[in-house]
């Protein structure tokens, strides 16, 4: 045997999609984050660079409900939600993901209904409900300037993350 052993190194870049675009292990973390718990996220952004292809490995097998397909179909169905979201929940200088209705079409899924009440106050103020009847479950988003900025009212948001550290 020789003295020295012969390495070589390649980077892996692992796409989720031709809208998702990333280029830094960051990037991806950010992605991942309505998909896994923090402490699971924590441990991958703490992996030395040298270590995070052993990481990733352990990462894909514990977030896997089926390990013995080659696919982690979770984090595929993952994806497929946040590209969704992406394409149906834009709004003015926030990508659809990250928008309070992405958040929760991500985690939750799409809902059961979409309630639209009718104004019924002078404030103008649109609303949607987001009936999950699985969950028992009512999510409230409002827009108050009309300009498509939906948001949850503090009592859906509270709720969400409820149902977000369920996951």
């Amino acid at each position: 045997g020789s003295a020295g052993a012969d390495t070589a190194s390649a980077f892996v870049f692992v796409g989720f999609g031709d809208d998702l675009p990333i280029a830094r292990f960051e990037d991806m973390l950010q992605f991942l984050r309505f998909f896994a718990r923090p402490a699971r996220l924590q441990a991958l952004r703490q992996a030395p660079e040298e270590e995070r292809p052993a990481a990733w490995a352990t990462f894909m097998r514990e977030t896997d409900s089926i390990p013995v397909t080659a696919v982690n179909e979770d984090l595929r169905a993952y994806f497929a939600r946040l590209a969704r979201a992406n394409a149906r929940f834009r709004e003015d200088g926030v990508a659809g993901w990250q928008s309070d209705r992405g958040k929760v079409f991500i985690v939750l899924g799409e809902p059961d209904q979409i309630l639209e009440p009718s104004f019924t106050d002078l404030s103008r103020t649109r609303q949607q409900v987001w009936e999950y009847r699985d969950r028992a479950i009512q999510l409230q988003f409002f827009d108050q300037t009309g300009a498509g900025r939906w948001l949850l009212t503090q009592a859906s948001e509270s709720r969400f993350e409820v149902e977000l550290r369920r996951q």
